[in-house]
């Protein structure tokens, strides 16, 4: 079972992300920016009709076993390589239809996917340092079509 902290620290990632859904790109400060610099450098990032909700990676990693992480991490590759569009990125229902992948995923993120919209997209996820996070998956949410054309403008 997860630390509290470490499930604090998620849900709190997770409050923080909702509360800037209606930010563009040019009103995030830098260090968001740069974070996303990292998704466009290798490609990943599904462009301006998408805003970066956050990234998910399972808490329980430090008590996992070795096989259930080989097979998180290996799902989540197949998920991408065998899915994916020119970004590497996967609509929601098709990575949560895809043969192991909902089985890998931690009880919060199973009930936090659930709840989005089917065509989010599930992407390829990188550290501060622009290095893959394995087994991590980010998730990218559609805008609404005036944010979407805002956000074009700037």
């Amino acid at each position: 079972m997860p630390e509290k902290n470490n499930i604090q620290d998620f849900l709190g990632r997770m409050e923080s992300s909702a509360n800037e859904y209606n930010r563009t790109w040019e009103s995030m400060d830098a260090r968001q920016q740069l974070h996303l610099a990292h998704y466009k450098k290798w490609k990943n990032w599904p462009g301006s009709a998408y805003m970066y909700v956050g990234y998910s990676e399972n808490l329980d990693n430090k008590i996992l076993g070795t096989e259930q992480r080989l097979k998180r991490n290996t799902c989540v590759d197949l998920l991408f390589e065998a899915k994916g569009n020119a970004h590497n990125c996967v609509r929601l229902d098709v990575a949560m239809n895809f043969e192991g992948f909902a089985e890998t995923l931690s009880r919060f993120e199973k009930d936090l996917l659930c709840r989005l919209p089917a065509e989010t997209l599930l992407g390829p996820s990188y550290d501060c340092n622009g290095s893959r996070v394995p087994g991590a998956f980010t998730i990218w949410r559609e805008l609404h079509s005036e944010e979407a054309s805002l956000s074009a403008a700037h």
